[in-house]
């Protein structure tokens, strides 16, 4: 069973798979698409290619650059996401049939919503969103704001999962609705 755990930006999403990964496998689409960026995957060449140069820092991508060119170049975007996705892609569908979580962001940016069993959605209120790209990426109000608006809107999401967390609240309560989260996902495994 795959089981994609997607949400909204600044959600908490990273650590609800923190918390599942000390039980579960959980597959990270960011560190694959990252692997791209190493001088020897065979994508490498392509990004440069596609970006330029000036994205290098002796010979390795720099990351930050390049996040500044496709926020700001939707269609420079699109076409690295054409020469990432595929691989990416390709990892998710080589996951055996047991229990697998796969952490990814752009699930329904993607359109890849069928190659899972289930989605499970973390979210939280806009404020709180906010306010934490503020206090922990070091986001002004301005970015940060522009960066929420940026994604799909947060009640479409919540309408596409088959499972939401609600992470407006402690670290602790996270723990918790994670695990009641865990028993749901099992048992809805066992029933079907």
């Amino acid at each position: 069973m795959k089981i994609a755990i997607c949400g909204t930006i600044a959600s908490g999403k990273s650590e609800v798979c923190k918390i599942i990964a000390k039980r579960y496998p959980v597959l990270n689409c960011d560190e694959l698409a990252k692997r791209c960026y190493d001088p020897k995957h065979e994508a490498y060449a392509k990004i440069i290619n596609l970006l330029g140069e000036e994205i290098l820092n002796q010979q390795l991508i720099d990351l930050k650059t390049v996040a500044k060119i496709i926020f700001d170049d939707s269609t420079k975007r699109k076409n690295l996401e054409n020469i990432i996705h595929p691989y990416v892609k390709k990892e998710i569908m080589a996951l055996n049939d047991s229990i697998n979580f796969v952490e990814i962001a752009l699930l329904f940016e993607c359109g890849w919503e069928d190659l899972f069993d289930k989605i499970v959605l973390v979210t939280c209120d806009a404020k709180i969103a906010i306010d934490r790209m503020i206090k922990y990426r070091g986001y002004d109000y301005n970015h940060a704001l522009a960066r929420y608006n940026s994604q799909i809107d947060p009640n479409i999401q919540i309408a596409k999962a088959d499972y939401v967390i609600y992470n407006n609240s402690t670290k602790e309560d996270l723990n918790i609705e994670v695990e009641k989260l865990l028993e749901r996902i099992i048992d809805d495994g066992i029933k079907s």
